[in-house]
């Protein structure tokens, strides 16, 4: 009985030290454009007050809300997403960095992708982008104009998004 006891012991703590003790992969974000958006506005406490091009920026997993606008003649689009790093396997091997960007188009809706590697840059357009210093989540005239959940190699993306009509800025 107390090597039934003693090996339960050992297995349990094997169980604990390689199951518990892997750590995720870090989450980054990055943004790109073809034209420089005026302004964006996030929920996310990770993202710097102003972003640049093809940078990648660490944040958290969760879901966070993101808008911008291009200019005053364009409807300011949204985007909320969710972020998820990739788990850690055993033993005490941390998982894969998570790499997001998320392109701020001006014409159509924002496209949130994951990468495993940067992608290249796109010449003559302005590297940053200032926040807004008005509120996130400004008016009721939001409208949603597609939602999508993407399952794929062991990591869940799940997007959705719309714009706001001009009135309500």
């Amino acid at each position: 009985m107390k090597k039934i006891i003693w090996f339960a012991g050992i297995a349990l703590a094997l169980a604990l030290v390689t199951g518990c003790f892997a750590p995720d992969g870090n989450v980054y974000l990055s943004f790109d454009w073809t034209y420089a958006p005026e302004w964006f506005g996030t929920d996310d406490p990770n993202l710097p007050d102003t972003i640049w091009r093809n940078v990648e920026y660490p944040t958290e997993e969760g879901s966070w809300y993101f808008e911008y606008y291009h200019d005053e003649s364009h409807w300011r689009r949204w985007i909320a997403y969710t972020l998820t790093a990739h788990d850690g396997y055993l033993p005490y091997t941390p998982g894969e960095d998570a790499r997001f960007e998320l392109f701020l188009h001006a014409f159509s809706d924002p496209v949130l992708i994951q990468w495993q590697s940067m992608s290249g840059t796109v010449e003559g357009q302005p590297d940053s982008v200032g926040a807004s210093a008005s509120a996130v989540h400004a008016g009721d005239g939001r409208i949603q104009t597609y939602e999508q959940t993407m399952t794929s190699a062991g990591w869940t993306l799940s997007v959705a998004g719309g714009v706001i009509e001009p009135g309500d800025r």
